[in-house]
Formats: C-alpha cells, sequence, structure tokens
C-alpha cells in the first residue's frame, strides 16, 4: 500500500546496475508520480510503459516487477510480446481466480469512506506504518536500511492522505469481483478490472 521505487528497489537497482542498464518507476500515485487525477488501470500503465520507452528509445526490454508493477508487467507483455525479453515476477498480482474472504473482501473495499480514512489513520499514524512495515519485512525491523524505508513509507502514506488518495489503487480495487477477481491473466480476464478501476473515486 505504501510503496515507491525508491523504497522496493534501493538496494537491488544498483546491483542490476552492475551490469545492466536500470530504469526504476513509480506508476501513477507512487512515489515521484504525483499529482494524478486519472484513475489507474491496467490499459493506463501499459501505455505509459509504452511511452516512456519511445521517450527513452528501447525497443526491447527485460522487465522486473513486484505486486502491482509485477501485475502490470504481465498484461505489458501479453500485448507486447517483441518488447519484452524476460519477466522477473515476484509475488504478482493478476494471477489467481480468488483469494482468501473474497467476498468479505470485496465488501469492504467497496464501503464509501473507508479506505481514505485509511489513508488518513497512516499518515497520522507513523507508528502504525512502523508495525506494518516490520511485518511485511522477513527480519522485521532488522533488516539492514529499516529506518531509511520506515522514512520513504511514512512519506508515502502522508501523500497519499495529501491527494485525497484511497489506501489501495484503483488497479487493485479493479481486480477485486464479488465472487472471483476480475483481473485473473492466466484465465484471460483482464478487461473488466479496467472498465470497474475506472469508476470515480469517492
Amino acid at each position: 500500500m505504501l510503496d515507491s521505487a525508491e523504497l522496493s528497489w534501493r538496494f537491488v537497482a544498483p546491483e542490476l546496475a552492475k551490469e545492466h542498464r536500470v530504469y526504476a518507476i513509480d506508476l501513477p500515485k507512487h512515489g515521484g508520480s504525483r499529482p494524478w487525477q486519472q484513475p489507474i488501470t491496467q490499459k493506463l500503465c501499459e501505455q505509459l510503459i509504452s511511452e516512456l520507452l519511445d521517450y527513452l528509445g528501447l525497443q526491447r526490454i527485460a522487465i522486473v516487477g513486484t505486486s502491482m508493477g509485477a501485475g502490470v508487467s504481465i498484461g505489458y507483455a501479453l500485448n507486447n510480446p517483441g518488447t519484452v525479453t524476460r519477466l522477473v515476477l515476484a509475488a504478482p498480482g493478476g494471477i489467481g481466480a480468488r483469494r482468501r474472504a473474497q467476498l468479505g473482501t470485496w465488501l469492504v473495499i467497496n464501503i464509501p469512506f473507508v479506505l481514505t480514512t485509511a489513508a488518513g489513520y497512516f499518515a497520522r499514524k507513523p507508528g502504525a506504518v512502523r508495525r506494518s512495515l516490520s511485518a511485511a519485512l522477513t527480519a522485521g525491523a532488522d533488516t539492514p536500511g529499516f529506518d531509511t524505508f520506515l522514512r520513504l513509507a511514512t512519506a508515502e502514506a502522508s501523500a497519499k492522505y495529501r491527494h485525497r488518495e484511497r489506501v489501495l489503487d484503483d488497479w487493485q480495487l479493479g481486480a477485486y469481483g464479488p465472487c472471483r477477481m476480475r483481473l485473473d491473466f492466466p484465465h484471460g480476464r483482464s478487461g473488466r478490472a479496467n472498465a470497474v478501476a475506472s469508476r470515480p473515486e469517492r
């Protein structure tokens, strides 16, 4: 929820850059890609990647992604097979027909103001950000660079609240349906997520 390219790839990108040219990008409503008014859809993210590659003059790329970024990468690779040479994906979104507590999760994330209220909670409660970040990392608060990660995650929480964003992204919200995932690449389910995610923000 509170992620940016600088946070996720802070130590990985320099290692990769020893042998490769590396671009770590912030998808819309992440890190430096603010302010952003349009809803984030799979189609929009793929379009932005294409425009970025055109701007950089790149015709063939390998993509490394995690979570939402990995899910976006899958869709981009499927629609641009001649461009993507390799995919390295960690915990990708967009895979799996159902999630645990599917209906309950869908109901909660569709209650008005819940996700904007949650964004405000994290922005005002740095201790909650610390607990969440510590729980997400294998070594917890003992992770090398933890204080830096915490600073970046806290800044991301503040930015979400300041720009009146929900704590979960449009892309993630559009992926969820009441009975099964609307975004599930192995089963060819990708178009409906774009339409659902495009609804106006509450």
